[in-house]
């Protein structure tokens, strides 16, 4: 379920478009909108600073990070030195998505250039206040809560407590979960397991309650037969994806896929396969499997479709109850797993999560 929201993206705002923190200043760019999301412009002004009635250019660009000069913008608006500027694209007004084909969801940024046709950034003291009007396709509900981030590596995450899986304004009282984000930095496939307690570590050190698995093997007549270990109940997930790996040095890419150039090592070349820019930061949709050149060591980030799970109404309620001590648990906690059907926590962090939860 999704809903249109109207905001003002500005450089004297306190936080940008990730929700960050930034200080209030004239600035040569600003981050319009956070990747993931697709915005319609419905105004841009602003006040450009340099010298009086020399003529610049606000240029508009895919990605989250100013690209390299030379970058070709997606959309551009000539403004004058000391003095101020307003286009105004209403009552329709510009969707960012449709100047770009395929769309990109990598973010968009605006910057402040000295040449008209590809970009040099500004420099020299020479900026701009700027502020943009825009309406978002907000794909959460209202209410929602997000943990968690796309940055922080780390191995789980608590969505949310057992303690706080009750009294919330949801049919039977219990929140829901909408969606799960992950990046998959670890170089294997692994397993987002989830489960409603809050430490299934902690809490199998203190209950007896064991399941046997199957056989390792299907055994053989006279052969020996291999029991698998017991394994605490409280340590086999509610449910399970399988994720593959989302960060590459080398090998193919997946057509369609949204990759991003994490970190971009000179002579790798990604531009025959669909990246705007040969640039760390860049985002773009796989056009191809086989970069120009990719025999360097830049990395690339896929970016994972996200395991959505419906509005308000239709999530998913974690819910589990103790063998024995028949204990109801309705927290929300997700796990990295090297194994399949039970946790196995990986030993370093290689893992961002992100989770909406009403």
């Amino acid at each position: 379920m999704s809903n249109i929201r109207t905001k003002t993206i500005s450089t004297n705002q306190s936080i940008d478009a990730t929700g960050a923190p930034m200080t209030p200043q004239a600035a040569t760019n600003l981050l319009i909108a956070a990747p993931g999301r697709n915005v319609n412009i419905l105004r841009i002004s602003g006040y450009c600073y340099g010298t009086a009635a020399t003529l610049y250019y606000l240029m508009i660009f895919n990605g989250s990070v100013v690209p390299a000069n030379g970058a070709q913008p997606i959309y551009k608006e000539q403004v004058l030195g000391v003095d101020g500027f307003a286009f105004n694209y209403m009552p329709r007004g510009l969707w960012a998505s449709n100047l770009t084909s395929p769309p990109n969801i990598g973010g968009y940024i605006a910057v402040l250039s000295t040449s008209a046709e590809t970009l040099t950034v500004a420099t020299g003291g020479l900026n701009m206040d700027l502020d943009v009007t825009i309406e978002e396709q907000n794909v959460e509900q209202s209410g929602t809560t997000i943990v968690g981030d796309l940055t922080t590596a780390v191995k789980s995450l608590q969505v949310w407590a057992e303690a706080a899986g009750v009294g919330k304004p949801n049919f039977g009282g219990e929140p829901n979960l909408l969606k799960v984000e992950v990046i998959n930095k670890s170089g294997s496939a692994q397993y987002l397991q989830l489960f409603a307690q809050d430490d299934p570590v902690t809490n199998s050190a203190t209950l007896g309650a064991n399941v046997t698995l199957p056989p390792s093997g299907n055994g053989t007549v006279g052969g020996t037969y291999t029991q698998s270990p017991q394994v605490n109940s409280q340590l086999i997930p509610l449910m399970q994806w399988r994720i593959p790996i989302c960060v590459s040095t080398s090998g193919l890419l997946v057509p369609g896929t949204l990759y991003q150039i994490t970190a971009f090592v000179a002579g790798d070349n990604f531009s025959n396969v669909g990246a705007p820019t040969n640039t760390t930061g860049a985002f773009f949709y796989a056009t191809g499997t086989t970069p120009t050149t990719w025999s360097n060591g830049s990395t690339l980030t896929a970016v994972l479709a996200p395991l959505n799970f419906g509005d308000s109404d239709s999530g998913v309620i974690p819910q589990s109850i103790d063998q024995g001590a028949r204990t109801i648990r309705r927290g929300c906690s997700l796990f990295i797993s090297t194994t399949s059907g039970y946790l196995t926590a990986p030993v370093s962090n290689q893992w961002c999560i992100r989770a909406t939860y009403k």
